[in-house]
């Protein structure tokens, strides 16, 4: 058990459970290196990185084991910052949470509509939505219509008689989120807040210049995730039961060799060298039906062969799920999207836009560990922003005057 400790200041701790991997940063904001001054850099001073045990897709399995693996995340990140970390924001795996979009319609009575009214009409009572124990993550707002119009980013100024708002809800299970914070709390460790990953995720790229319409297809360990961002807003996500994992076991079972050295060909030679032929060979450690080790040859297209069976798959499915990919941007994240020669074989096959896919990594991160600023840690990155953004909302939103609320309250009255 951890001792009680004081907390950070002005700087935010994040856990991320992947099925595969569990990651801890702790960040802290800097001035913008850009001109504009309502923007924030980003320093890790401090990242773990831990195999997930005791976590499965859809359920916990084994508490204790989920535990050490936090654990030992959360004890990394405080040995590089020379910390302790006292309040964790959790960002919480898409396979997890379910989602649904709804419409709702408030008469606003031919006034001005001001974040009151955009207040009510995103006060939701879950139950109406949802029949199982769920706890409500978030309401994401993708559209307004006042009136006729549609399609409205900001009615806020605006005047109508009806206002209404597209909402995707995003909920998750009672008792993942009571776990969680049982496994925490026995450490001493408060929950500062959630946040689902692909709204996370999506912060991160809304920084890049121009980027509000695009997908994201985040590979991870034995699960894919598909978020779709319209407006800058998560507009539907889907997961795919499949992961860079699969690729393994692949490499492992058709070759007869360890998954450890099944996993050493996938990072050393991933597909690069599929788009151009090779006879070259390579020499793997074989495990022969008596059991026993031996070493051999195996040609470079063979292992190609197989790594590209599987990408094949996921990105079938992918494009299955959802057809909007074909039409924007593409953002390949995950500890999956290091494969080596994976945008290549994407634009090869068609599979994903030629023009529009790239690996998608978070901007203006400093770090001593350069882990930190891969795709491996989008969603921990995007955390961090989810918070401090939000905080400072909040503080915005504190500085409106009483008077102005009050005028604002008596004109709807009236």
């Amino acid at each position: 058990m951890r001792s009680s400790v004081v907390g950070l200041k002005r700087e935010i701790a994040v856990l991320d459970l992947g099925t595969s991997t569990i990651k801890v940063a702790i960040g802290k904001s800097e001035p913008s290196r850009n001109s504009t001054s309502d923007n924030f850099d980003i320093r890790i001073i401090g990242s773990g990185y831990q195999q997930t045990n005791g976590l499965k897709v859809g359920a916990i399995k084994n508490l204790e084991k989920l535990e050490d693996s936090i654990l030992s995340a959360i004890s990394e990140a405080e040995n590089e910052a020379q910390r302790k970390i006292k309040t964790l924001a959790i960002s919480l795996p898409m396979w997890m949470c379910q989602s649904k979009l709804i419409e709702r319609t408030i008469d606003i009575g031919n006034v001005v509509i001001d974040e009151i009214h955009i207040s009510e009409l995103q006060c939701i009572d879950k139950n109406q939505y949802f029949s199982e124990p769920l706890e409500l993550m978030h309401a994401i707002p993708i559209e307004y219509s006042v009136d006729n119009q549609k399609d409205i980013i900001d009615p806020k100024g605006m005047v109508g008689e009806k206002l209404s708002v597209r909402l995707l809800l995003i909920v998750v299970p009672k008792f993942f989120i009571n776990n969680i914070k049982n496994c925490l709390y026995r450490n001493n460790i408060e929950i500062s807040g959630y946040v689902a990953s692909s709204l996370a995720s999506s912060l991160v790229f809304n920084k890049n210049k121009n980027c509000e319409d695009y997908s994201i297809v985040d590979i991870g360990g034995t699960t894919t995730d598909i978020t779709i961002v319209k407006n800058g807003k998560p507009y539907n996500f889907y997961t795919i039961n499949m992961g860079s994992q699969n690729i393994t076991k692949d490499i492992s079972t058709v070759l007869k060799t360890t998954l450890a050295g099944a996993e050493r060909l996938k990072i050393l030679y991933g597909v690069a060298s599929f788009a151009n032929q090779t006879n070259e060979s390579l020499i793997i450690s074989r495990i022969d039906d008596d059991g026993d080790e031996h070493m051999t040859n195996v040609s470079r297209n063979t292992l190609d062969s197989i790594v590209l069976a599987r990408v094949e798959e996921i990105f079938e499915i992918a494009k299955i799920k959802s057809n909007m990919l074909s039409s924007q941007k593409v953002f390949l994240t995950g500890g999956g999207a290091r494969l080596s020669g994976l945008i290549d074989i994407a634009k090869l096959r068609k599979f994903l836009p030629i023009d529009n896919i790239r690996i998608g990594k978070p901007l203006n991160i400093q770090g001593s560990d350069d882990i930190v600023k891969t795709s491996t840690f989008i969603n921990a990155i995007g955390t961090i922003y989810y918070h401090m953004t939000e905080h400072k909302a909040k503080l915005n939103i504190n500085k409106k005057s009483f008077f102005k609320h009050l005028i604002s309250w008596v004109s709807r009255g009236t």
